[in-house]
């Protein structure tokens, strides 16, 4: 319905509950089946679109591990449809993979093994974990596959332990409660072990794809964005938050924006706040300011971290 309606000329009142009944049909969808789209990077990719996603992902979390590379044992967080990064991890040297996610993403079976038979192609080291010729996610040694509630990011670490790095790719945005998240990862590493993880805070196109303010939906109230929260949407938890849990928590922790707020470039893996350019941090400055008076009090917090809408950050135990 949205789709033929011109949501620009909307007032906001009107687009937030044309959205707010849409995300809730889409979230009562996703609960009652345990499946969603949202992970479904892949769905509609070629095999080479595929394969150069992942040499990018794995790129750019290896760029700004300290070692610039992963060993031992390894936990990703919210793989989605492909067990493509998972496959790249073990073939540059890890032992063992798990893959943790709480819903199952939508996916094309054969389009998935495609995809694995070219990762084997290019990394022929992987054939000698083969266990048949079916190359789905149950075909690999050493890469092991979790669904339902019990492979949240909140849950998976009670009884999951012992990792050398936990990672994720725009996920933690996603997940019901990120400190209890940190919190388990943090116990599950490790001495000398990695937290890895890219954060998207944007709302991914809710209202700026409406042509809205970026921060629009920091000015809604707990209760008023609930719907868009139910089954995986953005949960709204600001860098600030992060900060103050990996305080918490003791760990030695750099932080790397991506993007900044109002402007979609994308900064080079390892990039300090500082290191941006001053007329890009001013502008990210202003765009802020505009939003600022409306925001929930909770978002105000630090004014820098809310110039950032993307980030990684690398936490040390």
């Amino acid at each position: 319905m949205l789709n033929f309606i011109n949501r620009k000329a909307l007032p906001f009142p009107v687009l937030y509950g044309l959205k707010a009944v849409n995300r809730t049909m889409r979230a009562a969808f996703t609960i009652a089946s345990n499946r969603t789209h949202s992970g479904s990077a892949y769905l509609h990719s070629r095999v080479d679109e595929a394969i150069a996603r992942t040499e990018e992902i794995y790129a750019h979390l290896a760029q700004v591990h300290p070692e610039r590379r992963f060993s031992g044992r390894v936990a990703e967080i919210g793989p989605g449809d492909s067990i493509a990064l998972g496959l790249e991890l073990l073939a540059n040297g890890c032992e063992q993979v798990d893959l943790a996610d709480r819903f199952y993403s939508s996916r094309e079976d054969a389009l998935q093994v495609a995809i694995n038979k070219a990762m084997i192609e290019k990394h022929p080291q992987l054939r000698a974990r083969l266990t048949d010729d079916t190359y789905t996610e149950d075909s690999f040694v050493g890469l092991t596959r979790y669904y339902g509630k019990s492979a949240s990011s909140e849950f998976f670490f009670d009884s999951h332990r012992g990792y050398d790095t936990i990672l994720s790719n725009a996920v933690l945005e996603h997940v019901h409660d990120v400190a209890r998240s940190l919190r388990g990862m943090a116990m599950a590493l490790h001495t000398g072990g990695y937290l890895i993880h890219q954060v998207d805070l944007r709302d991914h196109e809710m209202f700026t794809g409406s042509g809205r303010h970026p921060l629009s939906f920091l000015t809604l109230s707990d209760p008023m964005y609930g719907p868009f929260r139910w089954g995986g949407g953005p949960n709204r938890v600001p860098l600030s938050e992060y900060r103050r849990t990996l305080d918490e928590l003791g760990m030695y922790y750099e932080i790397f924006p991506t993007i900044l707020v109002g402007n979609d470039e994308i900064y080079p893996s390892g990039t300090r706040f500082h290191d941006i350019p001053a007329d890009k941090r001013s502008a990210a400055a202003k765009c802020v300011r505009e939003a600022l008076p409306k925001l929930r009090p909770r978002f105000k917090q630090d004014f820098d971290d809310l110039c950032v809408s993307s980030f990684t950050f690398v936490a040390r135990k």
